[in-house]
């Protein structure tokens, strides 16, 4: 898979940007009301029609071979394949939702809702050697480990930057491990260790 420079760059909001208009309410607020009322303990979508709608114009525009489509809470963007012309898909899927919504509902219905939606991809891909351990047990898709990576050449000790790299995004699960690294790990490193949080 050769990468070339990016051509286009499409920003996708999750809700129109006035609530005035039509949009809002007919694409986005009634969605999202029935949701809340009828669906708030179940794994969240972030997939509603406005968004949907905005899919559906870029695909009808352009052609591509390859889609990556980040985290399962965007997974029902590809229910529909046909919009899709053939195009390989892939997800990356970052987190086992699951664990990071359990204490939203029904865990067993979080698990088989978060199962359907990682089939919908032609690969699955895992940061994680447990992930895909996991998803190889429940998925019919082609799963692959692709671990976090970083641009560069490591090849020279003496080249090297930083010892240790963190990212992470704002999240209560990633906090608590954060807090619990800065209080109880970092007052133990030596002060020559040169470390990047992100």
């Amino acid at each position: 898979l050769k990468i070339s420079s990016v051509k286009q760059v499409f920003k996708l909001e999750k809700k129109p940007k006035s609530w005035l208009s039509p949009h809002y309410w007919t694409k986005y607020k009634f969605h999202r009301f029935y949701r809340d009322i009828f669906k708030h303990k179940e794994l969240p979508n972030f997939v509603n029609p406005y968004n949907k709608k905005r899919v559906k114009g870029i695909l009808k525009d352009n052609k591509y071979d390859y889609i990556v489509i980040s985290y399962a809470y965007w997974a029902d963007f590809v229910k529909n394949r046909e919009l899709f012309n053939g195009a390989k898909l892939f997800i990356d899927t970052h987190d086992f939702l699951t664990a990071q919504e359990q204490n939203v509902g029904d865990i067993g219905n979080m698990f088989r809702e978060e199962m359907r939606r990682l089939d919908l991809f032609d690969e699955i891909w895992t940061l994680s050697i447990e992930e895909r351990y996991l998803f190889s047990q429940f998925c019919k898709s082609r799963i692959r480990y692709v671990p976090m990576t970083l641009a560069g050449n490591y090849t020279s000790i003496s080249a090297k930057k930083f010892d240790l790299i963190y990212v992470a995004g704002d999240n209560h699960h990633n906090i608590r491990a954060a807090n619990w690294f800065f209080s109880e790990v970092f007052p133990k490193l030596n002060d020559s260790v040169s470390m990047c949080v992100i």
